[in-house]
C-alpha cells in the first residue's frame, strides 16, 4: 500500500495520513487523538490499525485535530468540544472530496471516543464509532462489585495484614497526599444523563453502529460488563448498542496481546460497519 501525507481544513492547516485499501468500500474510518497524543496513537496503535483495515477493503484517515500533533491551532472562536467536531467534519469533506469514500466510522480512545461521539451527533455521514473508555455512568452495584472483586483477588494473609493495619493504626494517613494518579477519568467530563440517553437513542435510530468497549484501568469506575445498560435501563438504545469489558486489555494498549485483541475487534467491528447500510430515519 502507498499511504499518502495529506493536509485539509481551513488554510491546510491538518494534517494526516491516507491509508488506501486495494478495493475499498464507500466506509473510510477516523482515527483522531488520544489525548495529546499525535496521530500515531498511543504504541503506534492508529498506524496499526489501519494497515490492518486496509487489507479488509476499509481506507482510513489518521489525523491530527487543530492544536494537536502538527496540526496548527485553530484560529477562530469555537469551544474546545466544537473545534475537534469541526475538524473531523474538515475530514469527512476532503476524504469525499478526493478518494470518493461517503459514509465514515470513527476510532477514539477516551478524549477521542468523547470527540467521535459528538461528531456521529453533529453529522450524519458517521455510521460507526467505536470508544474507548469514554463516557460511563454508575449504578447502584459499581461500588460493590468493585470492592468485591479485589476482595476476591487477595490472598488470605493479604486479607489479614490489611485488618491489622486497620485495627492498629495510630495516626491518620497524611492529608493532601501529592501523588497523581496515572490514568484518572472525571465525572464532570460524562454528558447528563438525561442527554446522553436522548443522543444516544438518536444515534442507534439513525443505524450509527455503537461500541463502547471498557479497559482494565477504568474499573473504579466501570466495575463490571452490564453497567452501562443497567444504568440506562428501559432506553431503546441500550438494546441497540454494543458495550464490552475487556480486563485483559488496558487504556492504551501498552502489552503486544492487548494491541492484538483491539486490533482484531476493531477489523470485526468496522467490517461489520462497511458490510451494511445505515438505515435513514
Amino acid at each position: 500500500m502507498k499511504e499518502v501525507a495529506v493536509t485539509f481544513g481551513q488554510s491546510g492547516g491538518l494534517l494526516g495520513v491516507y491509508t488506501p485499501a486495494q478495493q475499498p468500500s464507500d466506509l473510510c474510518c477516523l482515527f483522531i487523538n488520544a489525548g495529546v497524543i499525535h496521530r500515531i496513537g498511543p504504541h503506534r496503535l492508529s498506524v496499526k490499525l489501519a494497515r490492518d483495515l486496509a487489507q479488509n477493503s476499509i481506507s482510513s484517515l489518521r489525523f491530527d485535530l487543530a492544536g494537536r500533533g502538527d496540526s496548527r491551532a485553530a484560529t477562530g472562536t469555537s469551544s474546545y468540544e466544537q473545534q475537534g467536531t469541526h475538524d473531523v467534519r474538515a475530514a469527512m469533506d476532503f476524504v469525499t472530496r478526493e478518494y470518493g469514500q461517503t459514509r465514515f466510522a470513527i476510532f477514539g480512545i477516551c478524549s477521542g471516543a468523547v470527540g467521535a461521539f459528538q461528531a456521529a451527533v453533529a453529522d450524519e455521514r458517521v455510521v460507526g464509532i467505536f470508544m474507548v473508555d469514554g463516557y460511563w455512568y454508575r449504578t447502584r452495584w459499581t461500588e460493590l462489585v468493585r470492592l468485591w472483586k479485589r476482595f476476591r483477588a487477595l490472598s488470605p494473609g493479604s486479607i489479614l495484614r490489611a485488618i491489622r493495619r486497620k485495627l492498629f493504626r495510630r495516626r491518620p494517613a497524611p492529608s493532601g497526599d501529592p501523588r497523581a494518579e496515572i490514568f484518572e477519568v472525571l465525572e464532570n467530563n460524562n454528558l447528563p444523563p438525561a442527554q446522553f440517553a436522548r443522543e444516544m437513542n438518536q444515534l442507534t435510530q439513525r443505524g450509527v453502529d455503537t461500541f463502547f468497549l471498557f479497559t482494565n484501568s477504568v474499573t473504579d469506575q466501570v466495575s463490571y460488563s452490564g453497567q452501562l445498560a443497567q444504568a440506562f435501563g428501559g432506553e431503546p438504545f441500550v438494546k441497540r448498542m454494543r458495550c464490552e469489558q475487556r480486563l485483559d486489555i488496558d487504556h492504551t494498549m501498552v502489552s503486544q496481546f492487548a494491541q492484538r485483541e483491539t486490533v482484531a475487534l476493531v477489523r470485526r467491528w468496522a467490517v461489520g460497519v462497511a458490510a451494511r447500510k445505515a438505515p435513514r430515519s
